[in-house]
């Protein structure tokens, strides 16, 4: 089975019909999930519950994305997130903080400072 899925710079696609799908979808086996450049919105958390298996997540779009990884997947032990906004970065950090298995976070920061005391 799938256990690998790599997107990126494909600014223009639709997630719809992939979340009108999930509702038929059993749990998926995938592990390695690296989504960037891919117009992701708000409401790919619904993709993100049926990858419980997920240990490894590069992921850039709204933080509501990684409050779902972090509920969904309790395997998580790689994140790397790429953040525009500071709203966005503060609600990224509360969720990962309840993930136990998470060893690696790697943050890219684009459209402002982060300062070290942060």
């Amino acid at each position: 089975q799938l256990q690998t899925v790599h997107l990126s710079a494909m600014p223009f696609v639709s997630w719809t019909p992939c979340k009108l799908a999930t509702r038929r979808w059993s749990d998926r086996n995938i592990t390695k999930l690296h989504v960037r450049g891919i117009n992701l919105d708000s409401e790919f958390g619904i993709i993100l519950a049926k990858l419980p298996k997920l240990v490894d997540l590069e992921i850039d779009g709204p933080a509501r994305n990684i409050t779902s990884a972090a509920m969904s997947c309790p395997n998580l032990q790689r994140v790397s997130y790429q953040v525009a906004s500071r709203p966005h970065l503060d609600e990224a950090l509360a969720a990962l903080v309840n993930v136990p298995q998470l060893k690696v976070l790697e943050l890219r920061v684009k459209n402002f400072m982060l300062c070290s005391e942060q």
